[in-house]
C-alpha cells in the first residue's frame, strides 16, 4: 500500500526560514557588540586613566605650586628691598613666622660669602654649606627648580627642596633662597585615589628615581625604581630614558600611564588591572546574551501566529486547485477580502473562467485544423518535386565556381611569393648600399688620417735634423772647453812651480820671508786644486761626447726611418684612392639594381591587385552558388517538414480533441 508523504505547510516552512535568519543575525549582532563592548571599555578604562591622572597631577602640582609662589615672592622681595646679609635674614625670618602653614620647617638661605641664614635649625661645626646639593644646583638656578625627594629621617616622610638663586642689585649672585616641600599632602592625595576595584597610582621622582606612596606594594617605598625587577617598573625606566609620557599602554595584563607633574620632577604612575574591565565587559556582554535570546523567541512565536493567521485563506485556493487538477472546472473559490490573498482567489476565479472559454474554442478549432492539414500535405509532395530540380543544378554551377577560385588562388600566391622576393632583394641592395656608404666614410677618414700622419712625420724630420744640427754644435762647444782645459792645467802647473820658486826664496829669507812662505803655499794649493778641477772637466767631456755620438747616431737612424715611413704613406694614400674610386663604381651599379628592381615591384604589385579583385569576385559568386545551393537543400528539407508536420498536426488535433472532451465544463 503507497503512503503518501506528510508535507509541510508554508506557515511551518516560514518559521523554518525565519528563525535561522533570526539567530544569525543577533549572533552577528551580539559578536559586533561585544567587539564594540570590549573596545568601548578598553577606550573608556584609558581615558579614566587619563583624567584621574590629570587631576591627580593638577593637584599635586597645586600643593607644590605655592612652594614655588612663595619662593619667587621672596626673590623678588630680597633682589628690590634687601641691601645687606643681616636685612636678607631679618626678611626670611620674618617669612619663616608668617607662613608656617606652608613651610612648616621654614626656610633657609645660604651665600656666597658662607653666611648660613635658618630660624628653625643651628648646623653642627662640621656641617659645609658650599657641599650641599641645594647651594650647588640653586646657584644656577634663576627660576625656581625642585631637586631629587628624599625622605626625612626624623619624620620618616617624603621632602622636595625647592631653591632659587638671588642678586644682588648690580646683578651679581649672592646666594641661595630654599624651603622644603613636606610630601604629606601629596601622599594623602595618591592613597586616597580609588578607581575600578584594584586600580592605583603612585609617583616617582625622575632625578632620584625614588618610588613615592605605592599603596598596592608599599615594600617598593623609597625604593629606587632603576633597581626594581617587574614589568611596570621597567617600562617606567625604559619611559625616563625616551622622555615618553602620557600614553596609556597594556603592560603584564595591567593598563599603565606615565605621566610627569607640571612643573615638577615627579611622575604619577598610574596602573588598572585589565582583568577588573574584562569583568565589567563580561557582565554587560551576558546580559546582552539574554536579551537577544528572549528577543528571538518572541519574534519566532509572533511570526508563527501571523503565518497561522494569514495563510487561512490559501487553503480554499488549494482546494480549488486540486479540482481543476482533477478536470473539474465547474467550482470556484469565492474569497473576495481585500487583500492579497483576496486578490489571488479572485484572479484564480478569473483564470478557471478563461480556460473554459479557451477550451470551448479549442473544440472548434480542432475541426479547422484537420482541414488544414490535408491540403498542407498536398502542397508539400509539389514543392518537393521543384526543389530537386533547383538542387542539381546548384551543384553543377558551385562545382565550376571551385575550380576558378582555386586557380585564382594559387595565382594570388605566386604573385605574393614574388613580391617577396623582390622585397627581400631590394632591402638587400638597400643594406649593401648602406655599407658601402659607411665603408667610404671610412676610407675618408682613413685618407684624411694619412694625410695628417705624412705632415706629422715631415715635421718629426725637420725636428731630427735640427736635433742633429745641435748636437754637431754642442761637439764643437766640448772641443773648445777641451783646449780650455789644458790651457787651465797649464797655467796651473806654472803656477805651482811659482808657489813652489816662492818658498823657497821666503826660506832663504828667514824670519822676514815666513808670511811669504804662507802665501806661497796657499798658492800651491790653489793650483792643485785648479789642477784636480781641470782633470775632472776632461773626463766629464769626454763622457758628454759619448753621449753626443750617440745622439747622433740614433738620430740619422730615426731621419731615415721617417722618410721610409713617409713614403709608406704616401704610398697607402694611393691605395685609399683606388678603393674609393672602386666602390663609387660598385655604389652606381647597386643605384641601377635598385632601379629595375622598383619597376619590377610595381609590375608585381598589379599582378596581386588584379588576382585578388579576380579573387573576390569568384569567392563571392561562388558564396552566392552555396547559398543558392543550401536554399534548394532547404525547400527539399521544407517539403519533408512540411509533409510530416502535417501528418503530425492531424494526430494532434486527434489527441486535443480526445483530451478536451476530458474537461468537466
Amino acid at each position: 500500500m503507497h503512503l503518501e508523504k506528510k508535507k509541510l505547510g508554508f506557515g511551518m516552512k516560514m518559521l523554518l526560514v525565519v528563525l535561522p535568519v533570526v539567530l544569525a543575525f543577533n549572533i552577528a549582532t551580539f559578536i559586533v557588540t561585544a567587539i564594540n563592548t570590549d573596545r568601548m571599555m578598553e577606550n573608556q578604562a584609558k581615558e579614566q586613566l587619563v583624567s584621574l591622572s590629570g587631576s591627580t597631577g593638577y593637584q599635586i602640582a597645586s600643593e607644590i605650586q605655592r612652594i614655588r609662589g612663595l619662593l619667587e615672592n621672596v626673590k623678588t622681595s630680597i633682589e628690590k628691598s634687601c641691601s645687606s646679609e643681616e636685612e636678607i635674614q631679618e626678611y626670611l625670618y620674618g617669612v619663616a613666622d608668617a607662613y608656617t602653614d606652608i613651610i612648616p620647617t621654614g626656610i633657609y638661605c645660604g651665600l656666597e660669602s658662607g653666611v648660613y641664614i635658618d630660624k628653625l635649625w643651628t648646623p653642627d661645626s662640621d656641617w659645609v654649606m658650599k657641599e650641599r646639593p641645594w647651594y650647588v644646583e640653586g646657584l644656577k638656578a634663576d627660576e625656581v627648580s625642585f631637586g631629587e625627594a628624599y625622605m626625612d629621617s626624623e619624620t620618616g616622610g617624603y621632602v622636595v627642596t625647592g631653591y632659587v638663586a638671588i642678586k644682588d642689585s648690580s646683578q651679581k649672585r649672592v646666594g641661595v633662597v630654599c624651603a622644603d616641600v613636606q610630601l604629606t599632602a601629596v601622599d594623602e592625595i595618591l592613597t586616597d585615589k580609588t578607581f575600578f576595584e584594584n586600580g592605583y597610582i603612585y609617583a616617582v621622582d625622575t632625578i632620584s628615581g625614588m618610588i613615592l606612596s605605592n599603596k598596592r606594594f608599599p615594600e617598593q617605598n623609597g625604593e629606587i625604581v632603576t633597581e626594581q625587577t617587574d614589568a611596570i617598573s621597567e617600562y617606567i625606566n625604559g619611559a625616563i630614558s625616551r622622555e615618553d609620557y602620557g600614553e596609556v599602554v597594556s603592560v603584564n595584563g595591567s593598563y599603565v600611564l606615565v605621566d610627569r607633574i607640571p612643573n615638577t620632577n615627579l611622575l604619577l604612575v598610574s596602573v588598572a588591572k585589565e582583568d577588573d574591565v574584562n569583568s565589567q565587559v563580561r557582565s554587560l556582554l551576558l546580559t546582552i546574551a539574554i536579551v537577544s535570546l528572549i528577543g528571538t523567541l518572541m519574534i519566532c512565536i509572533i511570526v508563527y501566529f501571523m503565518m497561522r493567521t494569514l495563510l487561512r485563506p490559501v487553503g480554499r485556493v488549494t482546494e480549488m486547485i486540486d479540482r481543476m487538477h482533477n478536470m473539474d472546472l465547474t467550482e470556484r473559490s469565492g474569497i473576495r477580502s481585500a487583500d492579497e490573498f483576496g486578490d489571488m482567489s479572485f484572479k484564480a476565479d478569473q483564470f478557471a473562467d478563461k480556460l473554459q472559454d479557451v477550451l470551448r474554442h479549442v473544440k472548434e478549432a480542432i475541426s479547422a485544423v484537420d482541414e488544414k492539414a490535408d491540403a498542407n500535405e498536398t502542397a508539400a509532395l509539389s514543392l518537393g518535386d521543384l526543389a530537386k530540380e533547383q538542387n542539381d543544378s546548384a551543384r553543377d554551377l558551385n562545382s565550376t565556381m571551385s575550380e576558378l577560385s582555386g586557380m585564382m588562388t594559387r595565382l594570388s600566391s605566386e604573385a605574393v611569393i614574388l613580391d617577396e622576393n623582390i622585397a627581400e632583394a631590394d632591402d638587400a641592395a638597400s643594406y649593401m648600399k648602406d655599407e658601402i656608404s659607411v665603408l667610404l666614410t671610412d676610407i675618408n677618414e682613413g685618407t684624411g688620417e694619412v694625410s695628417d700622419m705624412s705632415g706629422s712625420m715631415q715635421d718629426i724630420s725637420a725636428i731630427s735634423e735640427r736635433l742633429k744640427n745641435a748636437v754637431e754644435n754642442m761637439h764643437e762647444g766640448v772641443e773648445g772647453i777641451n783646449s780650455m782645459t789644458q790651457e787651465i792645467n797649464a797655467v796651473a802647473s806654472q803656477t805651482n812651480l811659482l808657489a813652489l820658486n816662492a818658498s823657497i826664496e821666503a826660506a832663504r829669507a828667514g824670519e822676514a820671508g815666513k808670511g811669504f812662505a804662507v802665501v806661497a803655499d796657499e798658492v800651491g794649493a790653489l793650483a792643485d786644486q785648479t789642477a784636480k778641477s781641470a782633470v775632472n772637466i776632461v773626463k766629464l767631456t769626454k763622457t758628454l761626447e759619448e753621449l753626443m755620438t750617440q745622439v747622433s747616431e740614433a738620430t740619422d737612424d730615426s731621419i731615415e726611418k721617417i722618410r721610409s715611413g713617409s713614403d709608406a704613406v704616401g704610398r697607402t694614400s694611393e691605395t685609399f684612392g683606388s678603393i674609393r674610386d672602386g666602390i663609387n663604381k660598385i655604389n652606381g651599379s647597386i643605384d641601377r639594381v635598385t632601379s629595375a628592381l622598383d619597376g619590377i615591384k610595381d609590375v608585381s604589385g598589379e599582378v596581386i591587385q588584379t588576382a585578388k579583385l579576380q579573387e573576390t569576385s569568384t569567392n563571392a559568386a561562388m558564396e552566392e552558388c552555396e547559398k543558392l545551393l543550401a536554399t534548394a537543400e532547404r525547400l527539399s528539407e521544407e517539403e519533408n517538414y512540411v509533409e510530416a508536420a502535417g501528418k503530425e498536426l492531424k494526430e494532434l488535433s486527434l489527441n486535443l480533441g480526445s483530451m478536451v472532451e476530458e474537461f468537466r465544463l
